[in-house]
């Protein structure tokens, strides 16, 4: 056995062993707290009637090796999977959750030679994944499920949690419309070439045999009664598609169903993380305090802080999002002066700017000395959000000449705020794609500055639900300059 195959045992039997503990630790619960935690999972997982959710898991360094495309599949860890998936699947749940690997050759074999290389790619790269799977069930039948994944870097690993959902009837339906309509185009092409070849033979019989009146009749009969036949399938067909149409409506009503339970669950989700990395975060601050503690542990409670202060970030901006998908996000107005805030935001990121080392970029700030009353009724913290969203943009993606962030009052009688840089700025086939969400300028060093691509779509939707819009002017490898404007609604001066 060379040095090769030797690495691929222990890495196989280091995944048996990973898939066994985590079967335990996830699925047998020790103590109160972890059986609390898999009941709330468990009652999650129920919101899904027609689908599941699950998490997979993978380390990194699998993808270093030079066998990475041959070894991965049977190193990637199922951490869980909703019991909805017994009933889609007719395969017990531990079962799955011990060989993963089994399902995979449960796939169509077309699907599965399709779904591994491009799986493969999507883990590679961390981008989403969205796929319609045929499995076939332990009954022999076939199950169309749509999968949905976006894995991510967590540490030395990276993770995948989606969703799974079973449209086996949608895909019935369809089939079954478009056989119906298949078969009514028949139909009528049958029919339509019966009567044309009625009515010619009635021509000929009316030229050849004006005289014979009782066969005049009796063509004219056998016209009517065709005439009648297609009545009788043309009402047949409306039937049908009234019927088909009312099931494609429930159909629908219940992908959009699916589509608020998502929503719902990622919110309810980023309360239910952020309430412990609240916990310790303020632990930490606790310990930090301590005047014996040593600096290398002081340093390490700090990056632990940093990081959970960045989770904490990203979960706010997935609860944002949900509440923007599910139309709950409300815009709070009070009084606000538009030029202490600018100069808030200005400081801090003056700061901020030193503590990065980039002290050599140049801040600017210019505001509009025409207007008189700069106390305006505005949410502030949601104007704040949007300013800082911007900043910290041009501050990750300049490296030299200058960072402005300002407002005018344009003809409109609309505050008109920008933030401009000399950063690496964005080619003009992608300037509308970056509002979308999770979805960033396609270069290929783009993944260094990080992000998640959701802050200038929270951005942008916050500025339009403050009645105004957010666009963008840039030149690649010249800069860009973010322009957004709100209504201008000052408030009287006491």
């Amino acid at each position: 056995m060379n040095r090769d195959e030797d690495e691929n045992s222990q890495l196989s039997e280091l995944s048996n062993k990973k898939k066994q503990e985590t079967w335990e630790t996830n699925f047998l619960p020790h103590d109160l707290k972890l059986l609390n935690e898999f009941e709330h999972l468990e009652a999650l997982g129920k919101n899904f009637p027609d689908g599941c959710l699950f998490r997979l898991q993978i380390e990194t360094k699998i993808f270093e090796r030079d066998d990475a495309a041959e070894i991965w599949l049977n190193n990637l860890v199922l951490m869980y999977l909703s019991s909805s998936w017994e009933q889609i699947s007719n395969i017990p749940r531990n079962a799955i959750m011990m060989d993963f690997t089994s399902s995979i050759k449960k796939l169509h074999p077309d699907d599965a030679k399709e779904l591994i290389p491009v799986m493969f790619q999507c883990l590679v790269e961390c981008k989403p994944f969205n796929a319609v799977l045929r499995y076939c069930r332990s009954d022999n039948t076939i199950q169309w499920i749509q999968v949905s994944t976006h894995p991510r870097r967590d540490g030395r690993c990276i993770v995948c949690e989606g969703f799974l959902f079973d449209i086996t009837n949608h895909k019935k339906n369809e089939n079954e419309l478009a056989l119906y309509r298949q078969q009514l185009e028949l139909l009528v092409k049958t029919q339509t070439i019966e009567l044309k070849n009625i009515n010619e033979e009635l021509a000929i019989t009316n030229e050849e045999l004006s005289s014979i009146n009782e066969e005049m009749h009796a063509v004219n009969e056998e016209l009517q009664h065709k005439n009648a036949e297609l009545n009788r399938y043309r009402s047949n067909l409306e039937f049908m598609v009234e019927e088909k149409t009312r099931q494609l409506t429930i159909s629908k009503e219940k992908a959009e169903e699916a589509a608020r339970l998502k929503s719902a669950f990622l919110a309810n989700m980023s309360h239910e993380i952020r309430t412990p990395l609240n916990g310790i975060a303020g632990l930490l601050n606790v310990l930090s305090e301590d005047a014996q503690l040593p600096d290398n542990i002081r340093e390490y409670i700090g990056l632990i802080n940093s990081n959970c202060e960045q989770v904490l970030r990203l979960f706010n901006d997935i609860l944002d999002a949900a509440k923007m998908e599910a139309g709950q996000m409300q815009i709070r107005r009070e009084p606000v002066c538009i030029n202490e805030l600018i100069d808030e935001v200005y400081s801090f990121f003056t700061q901020f700017m030193l503590s990065i080392d980039k002290a050599h970029i140049t801040m600017e700030k210019q505001i509009d000395e025409s207007i008189v009353n700069t106390i305006i009724n505005a949410d502030p913290m949601r104007l704040k959000q949007i300013l800082n969203n911007l900043m910290s943009n041009a501050s990750k993606f300049t490296e030299q000449g200058y960072i402005r962030i300002g407002y005018s009052l344009n003809d409109k009688n609309m505050l008109e705020f920008f933030v401009e840089d000399t950063g690496i700025g964005i080619p003009e086939n992608q300037q509308e794609i970056i509002f979308l969400r999770f979805r960033q300028v396609e270069k290929e060093n783009i993944r260094k500055y990080g992000g998640t691509g959701l802050g200038l779509a929270i951005s942008r939707g916050l500025v339009q639900l403050m009645g105004g819009d957010m666009r963008v002017e840039s030149t690649e490898g010249k800069g860009s300059k973010f322009i957004f404007d709100i209504e201008y609604l000052p408030c009287e001066i006491v």
